[in-house]
């Protein structure tokens, strides 16, 4: 998990987007979230302003954050995020800002950033009130292995106002085939879904100039310590492991509210001194290019970001088995998938590449030439490219 950083397109952009007025919503816009869908609109926002969109994002984050020519527009929020152990918060008043923002900056469309976020529900409603044309972007898939109740709530909310979001939308962009599938399949969704996958700056995660030598084999964990990313299971994977590889250290980067959990668990089973924890970090790609392994043990993905970025640095993968994991880990070729919630089996996979030389250089590799797939520029393109199809001239709004 990172800050919010935004890096210089990896090439000129081939966009045309001169004079499009885009209003976009993404709840937790802010250095500090690091998250993914945050992430995808900041290196989509950036391009399209440097091609000459005007883009004014509505968040629940606080300031702080800025970028030449992104407007960030801030909503009153209740976090609940500590109080659930998962990302989560209740917005006050986004729809009539967001009208109050229509009226003002007239928008040709707006975007809004996933079916979880609450400033999506208040695009959708401006956007039945104003008749601006909506495009939703979704970036997750599958909710089968979370734990109850969260499986239950997860669901529920998709099938009410996931399904209100997506009919309310005149395009649905989807980040992976797997996405696309899932809406397919849980909202009736089909030609209506793009897929545009998610990108990675290869400026910035790439291999080192030179081997790293280590004595020991270093496994590294990027992301939210929430439930649906996995770092329990992680942990609990990693003491099995260590039983029979005592060399295998541990690196955990990011922070949430299962923290303090994950810390007392790592200390409950004598692992303290095989195991760190980093807090944020602004510097993932020296992280990916210090480990061998990445282990995304996530319950439910999209098009992980964290995966893609260790693809691009030639770290081998070892991922739970759900679709967004899966869209780009083919098992066996590129890196290694193992079923979702299950420790043992996690410990068994990270076993065969700490043991297996060759083949963890061998997963690495061959993800290194799929990861080339990948671009920012392709991913504002391809985004860019949705918009301007359903963008009109917007009318007066009384």
């Amino acid at each position: 998990m990172r800050a919010l950083t935004v890096h210089p397109p990896e090439s000129p952009p081939i966009l045309a987007a001169e004079g499009l007025r885009v209003l976009a919503f993404c709840d937790y816009f802010d250095p500090s979230a690091g998250g993914g869908a945050e992430r995808v609109a900041a290196e989509v926002y950036s391009r399209l302003v440097a091609a000459g969109a005007h883009v004014t994002v509505v968040t629940t984050a606080g300031g702080g954050w800025s970028h030449e020519g992104v407007r960030v527009v801030r909503v009153s929020t209740l976090n609940l995020t500590g109080a659930l152990g998962m990302q989560a918060s209740v917005t006050h008043g986004a729809t009539r800002i967001a009208l109050q923002l229509i009226r003002r900056l007239r928008p040709h469309v707006l975007h809004a950033n996933s079916l979880q976020f609450q400033t999506s529900v208040a695009a959708a409603r401006a956007a039945r009130r104003s008749g601006i044309p909506l495009v939703l972007t979704a970036h997750i898939a599958g909710f089968e292995s979370l734990a109850q109740p969260w499986r239950f709530f997860a669901q529920a909310h998709e099938l009410t106002v996931g399904r209100f979001l997506a009919r309310t939308s005149d395009r649905v962009i989807a980040v992976s085939g797997g996405v696309a599938a899932h809406l397919n399949e849980r909202l009736g969704l089909d030609s209506s879904v793009r897929v545009v996958p998610n990108g990675v700056d290869h400026s910035v995660f790439h291999p080192p100039a030179q081997p790293v030598e280590r004595e020991h084999v270093e496994l590294l964990f990027v992301g939210r310590f929430v439930a649906n990313k996995g770092p329990d299971t992680l942990i609990e994977a990693f003491a099995a492991l260590r039983s029979r590889r005592p060399g295998v250290r541990l690196t955990m980067v990011g922070d949430g509210p299962m923290g303090p959990g994950l810390r007392q668990r790592v200390n409950d089973l004598g692992l303290a001194d095989a195991v760190t924890f980093t807090g944020l970090s602004d510097d993932v790609a020296g992280h990916l290019r210090a480990a061998d392994v990445l282990v995304r043990p996530s319950l439910t993905e999209g098009m992980p970001l964290a995966v893609l970025e260790a693809m691009a640095s030639r770290v081998c993968v070892v991922a739970s088995d759900v679709a967004g994991n899966a869209s780009l880990i083919d098992h066996e070729r590129c890196g290694l998938l193992v079923p979702a919630a299950d420790p043992m089996a996690l410990a068994s996979a990270l076993e065969r590449v700490v043991h297996d030389r060759p083949l963890r250089a061998r997963l690495a590799e061959a993800a290194e030439r799929e990861a080339r797939r990948y671009t920012w520029d392709h991913c504002a393109r391809e985004t860019l490219d949705v918009l301007l199809d359903v963008a009109r001239e917007p009318s007066t709004l009384a």
